[in-house]
This record gives C-alpha cells, structure tokens and sequence, in this order.
C-alpha cells in the first residue's frame, strides 16, 4: 500500500498499519478515459496469469481482470519479478499496452521492465530490451509498448525496478495481435439440476440455446414480520466471453406493454413482439428485466464472464460439487481448502471456516438455504470467522435462512461476483463485523434487510470496501453501518459505485451508531439510486441518515460515539419519491463532525443547502457540514 511520502510520490506503510488504504482510496475517484489502445480484441482479458510473487491482497488474477482500480504488485524487494499471461492461443502479437490506476492519487514514477514471448510456455525469447517506462496520471497513466510482430501464447514482463514502489505493479496488462478480427465467442449453458422445478412464466434463451430458469424465494412485504408470506422471482445465469450475444426472453401468456431492462446505465432497449423479449448484449453483465412496470416476477438474469482454470474433480485440496442436487448439511473446510460450486449444482447446506487461511469458495453453481427454517435454524449459508485470506468468487446464494454472507474478525478478504437473493427475516446480503482489509466487487445483493452492512462488535473495523455493487433493497437499509458499533474504532470504509435498482422502505445511505464506536473517514461516491421509494409500509422516507443514538441493539448503556468525515460524491436519485434526509448527532460532547456533499442530485434537483437536502427539522449536533464545498452554517450545530 501506498501513501505519499515528502517527495509527492507514494511509499510503503507498515505492515501493521491500513493494508487496504491506498486501493480504497484509488476508489474514490471515477477513472478517466486512457489513450486508445491498439486494435483489435485485448488477448489478455482474464487470461491465466502467473507471478512471481506478490504482496498482501494484490495478486496476480488483479493484473488483468478488466478492472483498473484493482492491480498486482509483487513481494517488496524480490527483483527481478516475473508476470505472465497464458493467452490460450499461439498469435500473432506485435503490442501491449501496462496500466495503473489513472487516480492523482498515484504519483508519477518510474518502472523498469522487460517483454519476452514463448510459444511453448518453456522457452521464452527477448520481444523487448529492458528499458524504463514512464507512469504518470496526468497521461492516464499507461505505457504502450509496440514491437515487431511475433509469434507468441506467452508472455511474460519482467520488473527490476519501481521507482514509486519497492515491487512491479500492474493494474491491467493488455495484449493485442495485429489483426483487428475479435475472438469467436464462447457461451457456457450450465443444465438445469433434476429435482429443481424450473419457472413457467419466464423462458430465456442465449443465442437460441435454452437456459434453465430457476424460482427462488423473494419478500415484498414492507413490514418486519416474524414469518412472512413469501413469493418467488424467475433467475438465470450463463457463461459468456468474446463477443456479443442475443438474449431472447420469453412470457407466455403476458401481453407485454413496456420492458424495463437494469441498470440502466448499460443502456440495453429491447425489442419487442407479442410475447417475446430480445436484446444484444456486449459484454458480462447482471441484468433485471422488468415487464409493464412490475416488480413482481422480475427476472435476474446473471451473464458471468468466462471461468479461468477452475478446479476439478480429485484436485488436492478441493472439496468438489458437479452439476446436480447435493443435500450435504454443513460443510467443514479448513486452510488451504477450496470449495468449489460447479454451474449446474445446488448444494443444500452451509461453509463456516473458522481460523482457517487460504480458503476459497468459488464456482457458479448455487448455495440454496430453502431447506432450513429461519426460526428454528437460522442457519448462514458462508460464515467467515477469525479467518485470513479468503475468497467467496462466482457463486450464487439464494434463499438463506440467516445472514446470507457474513465475515466476523477476519482480514484479507475478498468477495467477487457473487449473486445474492435474500427473503426470510434477517436476510442481510454481505454483513463485515469487526474485520480489516475487506472487499466486495462486482456483486448483485437483493435483500430483504440490510443489502450491505458494516457493524463493529468487540473488534475495530479498519479498510473495508464495497466496489461495483448493484442492490435491490426490499427491506431495510441498502448501504449501512450499524447499528452495532461496540468497536473502538470503524475507520476507512467506502462504498463506491453502487446502483441501488430499488430502494422500498429505510435508507439508502446510512450510519446509525448506537454505541460507543468512532466511526470515520466514510466514503460514499459514483452512486446512483434508480427508484427512490422509501418509507413503505414500516419504514422511513429517508436518502442520507446520520445518526448517534440508543437502539434495541445497545450494549453500551447511556455512553455514546461519534462519526467523523463523511463523504457523499456523485450521488443520483433519478427517480421515484422526494426524500428527505437526516444527521443528528447524540449531544455536544458527541457530534457529527465533517459531512460534505459534493455533486448530489435527487430528482433532478441539484443538493446545494438545508433545504434542498432535506434536512430541515432533521439537523442536530452538526459541525462543519458543507454542500459543493460551501459551508452550510452554524445553524447546522444547533440543537
């Protein structure tokens, strides 16, 4: 990790300190537009990558995953390191192209590094002579290195030296042939598990092939309820790599009248003709398509990006299912254990490693909790507890019993790609209680409580991350920390581009400490609610609530704590209801200090005052609140 030293450029902290701060950080701005790359198809993209080494939670799947705010950096001092990239294929390649993250963040510097090909993965020759690249933010921080065209499947950089860092670092390495033809692409259909009743509203279709569609629990109830009535919503998922495909979904006997596909942002219009659905889509996605306005038996439809290298079937240390129905209760894993969930299986049952390091969940199949009841079992489907280093990657879970995915008192762990419904009380999507150096990407939470939740029990939260989320909240709060905040400290958490498709009942944006916590350097940013509709049935029609108070959930008695420097940036209602907010501190010895909102917008109105905000009557024990930079006045510290 790094920070900037008294040259400007950033340097090493220790290991004790905030392992995640500088890729936390890195988060907080949006990327701008690099140069344009070479022609063609990246030959790179999600490829298997092998290191040399590397460092805490930077490794080697980081340097081309398709994301440059995630990056590799080898062990310090461990010259010179080696990175790979297996392309699959012999082609013909002739330019690579090496970024970090475009953030100012990260000072200009300096890496030294080689380029070697090998068709065989076993003799490798010279592409380029070692010479030293120039990184700088304010150029979108990418080297292009061009070279005569050469025959090659792997290869391999070499770093000996990082002027900005005590290892090589690489957030995205791109690889490109000097034809311009894209790879054909590759679709994985997973088969329906015999015993699993497949919905009969909703068929879907993947470039004409049929994928199962599954049914599982969905609540829309607005009111806390013990034993609610339930409903269930149509679900699907498939591999997809190399290229567009045509997805075309079916409603027998619905006359469709308008289709609503989400997020939004990727911009999908479908066409439509009597009973059928059909779009293009570009890339891997999480898509939800809504038919005349209702969200009754919306159907998530999950396009994960290709598997690399998943494990088989005998491989040591790996607890393996294959496609079908496995009732296996809980599930003991230890150190070095993967779990691996193969497109296809339902496993009925729960994973809670505890003190164990290295583990790995990972697959595309599905963890079901439909068999436990939620009262009598209260069982979480992944329970991390005390562990280190570990990996939750590809997975669906649906239909918990508790918690659906919690980590409590663990470090260095990491939540990628995994696809969450939530119906049954208590049904948080991705809970952190006490843990260092957290990160959820790249996620679909529907739940019905809390879709992303922080608390701090009897441990401090240090370094956690939440990054390219997309949320359906039925019940509760979509970004929350609390209301458990026994920790000492809850410092360093963010949530960053978030798209909250449905928010129904309490806050989207919210920090209730109801002990004795500091909670601080909060950063919500890139976050855009597509329906505002809090305030249903027991709920409250607030966006942003801060606020120090007693609970039901207080341990602490009449002591309380304090929040400190939260940031609200880029934050869009664009539709729904006007909300109001809140920020209420507990007295004047426990304030909220430091609330800025920059470039907030809800409804179309910009959020530059009190007013526009609001917080009229909902401001309380306030210091130092300020809108687009502007303070907002000492009538915000009063009672």
């Amino acid at each position: 990790m790094m920070r900037k030293g008294v040259n400007g450029a950033p340097r090493r902290i220790s290991v004790r300190g905030l392992i995640l701060v500088a890729v936390l950080i890195q988060m907080m701005a949006v990327a701008p537009a690099g140069p344009t790359a070479a022609a063609g198809a990246n030959l790179a993209l999600k490829k298997p990558v092998t290191v040399s080494s590397h460092t805490q939670i930077y490794r080697a799947e980081n340097a081309n995953d398709g994301n440059v705010l995630t990056y590799w950096e080898a062990a310090p001092r461990s010259y010179p390191n080696l990175l790979t990239v297996d392309l699959g294929n012999t082609y013909t390649v002739r330019s690579v192209v090496i970024k970090l993250n475009p953030d100012r963040i990260w000072a200009k510097r300096t890496q030294t590094l080689a380029l070697l090909g090998s068709v065989d993965g076993a003799d490798y020759v010279t592409l380029v002579d070692s010479a030293v690249y120039t990184f700088d933010p304010a150029t979108g921080n990418t080297v292009t290195i061009n070279f005569a065209a050469a025959e090659a499947r792997y290869l391999r950089l070499v770093f000996t030296a990082n002027s900005g860092a005590t290892g090589g670092q690489v957030a995205e390495l791109e690889v490109y042939s000097e034809s311009t033809e894209e790879e054909p692409v590759s679709v994985v259909i997973y088969p329906g598990p015999e015993g699993v009743p497949a919905a009969t509203d909703r068929e879907v279709f993947v470039n004409g092939k049929p994928l199962f569609v599954y049914d599982t629990a969905v609540n829309l109830n607005r009111t806390w309820a013990t034993r609610p009535t339930l409903e269930t919503t149509p679900v699907t998922y498939f591999d997809f790599g190399g290229g567009p495909v045509t997805i075309t979904v079916k409603a027998p006997g619905t006359k469709i009248e308008s289709v609503v596909i989400r997020p939004l942002s990727l911009g999908v219009v479908p066409e439509v003709s009597g009973e059928t659905i059909t779009f293009t889509l570009e890339t891997p996605a999480k898509l939800t398509v809504e038919i005349n306005g209702e969200v009754r038996r919306a159907l998530h439809i999950f396009a994960n990006p290709l598997e690399s290298n998943p494990p088989k079937r005998g491989d040591p240390g790996v607890i393996y299912f294959g496609p079908g129905v496995h009732d296996v209760g809980r599930i003991d894993v230890g150190s070095d254990q993967t779990v691996y969930i193969a497109g296809g299986a339902v496993v009925y049952g729960w994973i809670h490693p505890t003190g164990a390091s290295n583990v790995r969940i990972t697959g595309r199949g599905i963890i079901d909790g439909s068999v436990y009841d939620r009262w009598g079992d209260t069982v979480n489907p992944i329970s991390l507890r005390y562990c280190t280093n570990a990996i939750v990657d590809g997975i669906c879970i649906f239909n918990p019993a508790a918690w659906t995915l919690e980590a409590y008192k663990s470090t260095n762990v990491w939540i990628n790609n995994v696809k969450i419904i939530s119906a049954r009380p208590n049904g948080d999507g991705i809970t952190v209680q006490s843990c260092a150096n957290f990160m959820a990407t790249d996620c679909f939470v529907r739940s019905w409580d809390d879709s992303l939740v922080v608390k701090g029990y009897d441990g401090d939260v240090r370094s956690v991350a939440f990054e390219n989320i997309q949320i359906w909240t039925d019940l509760a709060q979509s970004c929350e920390i609390g209301y458990e905040c026994r920790a000492g400290i809850m410092e360093d958490i963010y949530f960053r581009n978030i798209t909250v498709l449905h928010n129904f009942h309490k806050p989207v944006l919210s920090i209730h400490n109801s002990d004795t916590a500091l909670i601080r350097n909060v950063r919500y940013e890139d976050i855009t609610v597509e329906d505002a509709q809090m305030g249903q049935g027991d709920g409250w029609n607030y966006f942003i609530d801060l606020w120090i108070g007693p609970s039901q959930w207080s341990q602490s008695g009449r002591e309380r704590g304090w929040i400190e420097n939260v940031y609200f940036k880029n934050i869009k209602v664009i539709s729904g209801k006007m909300p109001m907010s809140r920020i209420c501190g507990w007295d004047e010895a426990h304030v909220i200090k430091g609330v800025h909102l920059d470039d907030v917008t809800i409804l179309g109105v910009p959020v530059t005052d009190i007013a526009s905000a609001g917080l009229d009557g909902n401001l309380a024990y306030v210091e130092d609140l300020t809108f687009d930079g502007v303070p907002a006045g000492e009538d915000s510290r009063s009672d």
